[in-house]
């Protein structure tokens, strides 16, 4: 939920398919039509130099002013990362930077509650559970009200649209 909420994303993010309609607000820092050992090597040789990765767009962070800049601390690699973020010094665009580091199911369910709570979403008691059982609410028709209680339902905003880049 909240997808109209978002005024950026990287340059991986491609679904739902309108989400290609927002400016990309990172890019690859070298060609990646390569083959897998071109890449791997590339890689392997700018983690090494401490070359980046990515190149992150400051000045169009800049321009769409978003509240939230959400990143990831999981990988170095797979994606922008906080220290990124500190490199390219956008961070000040944002009024504030989360930075997702899920590692297990648990974890998804908790940095979705994160970032509900950045975006100021009232998150349902029933979404907070350590534990959850994925599998019951899947089967048991409540995947609807679970996904209402982390944020797609309408209840518990901001009095103003919260403006986030991915």
């Amino acid at each position: 939920g909240k997808g109209e909420w978002l005024v950026g994303r990287s340059h991986e993010c491609d679904n739902p398919p309108w989400v290609r309609s927002l400016p990309a607000c990172t890019a690859p820092a070298f060609a990646i039509s390569r083959s897998s050992r071109e890449i791997d090597a590339e890689v392997r040789r700018r983690l090494r130099s401490g070359e980046p990765l990515y190149h992150i767009h400051t000045d169009l962070i800049g321009e769409l002013h978003p509240d939230l800049l959400i990143t990831q601390a999981h990988c170095d690699v797979c994606a922008v990362t906080p220290a990124d973020v500190d490199r390219s010094g956008c961070a000040p665009a944002a009024l504030q930077v989360l930075a997702l580091s899920a590692g297990t199911l648990d974890g998804i369910f908790a940095d979705i509650q994160r970032v509900a709570r950045a975006l100021g979403v009232l998150v349902d008691q029933r979404a907070r559970r350590p534990g959850i059982d994925v599998a019951a609410v899947c089967e048991g028709g409540e995947l609807e009200a679970l996904a209402h209680a982390l944020g797609a339902g309408a209840g518990g905003l901001r009095s103003h649209r919260p403006r986030e880049a991915l």
